[in-house]
């Protein structure tokens, strides 16, 4: 890609913010076509926090193309939580919201699921049961009694 839908690819990641400078990285060989360079960026964090951080790039500055150095960065955001975290999270508040209180047993991360101790109030009393708690693609979160 040229330098300037490098440039555009970095610009669009995950937490971007601003480049703060472009420059030759301090292992460059000098003389050579292809120069080792970074972007020194500002990014947004999800927890509303501030970070600077390098992005390191490969520029052949006789055709003008540019990649990444050794593998793309995914994203800026370095607090930005992974998809199966976020997903087990959005258990829980669903477990908060529908019980007045719950205990997880155990989780699995893989298939988005947990079992709990959930517990109703009736009457002035708790009532206890174990529900298993899911959340497949784009459905919201379900539960089902376990007998």
């Amino acid at each position: 890609m040229t330098k300037e839908q490098f440039l555009t690819k970095v610009q669009s990641k995950l937490g971007f913010h601003s480049i703060i400078q472009d420059e030759l990285a301090p292992d460059n060989v000098a003389g050579d076509s292809i120069e080792k360079r970074f972007l020194y960026v500002n990014h947004n964090n999800a927890d509303g926090t501030m970070g600077k951080t390098f992005v390191f790039y490969l520029y052949d500055t006789v055709s003008d193309i540019a990649s990444f150095y050794n593998t793309e960065t995914p994203a800026l955001d370095n607090q930005e939580l992974p998809e199966n975290v976020k997903a087990l999270k959005a258990l829980e508040t669903y477990l908060g919201a529908k019980y007045e209180a719950y205990f997880v047993i155990r989780y699995d991360i893989a298939q988005r699921i947990a079992e709990a101790d959930v517990f109703t109030l009736t009457a002035g009393k708790l009532a206890q049961k174990k529900v298993l708690v899911f959340k497949k693609g784009a459905s919201p979160v379900s539960d089902v009694d376990i007998v």
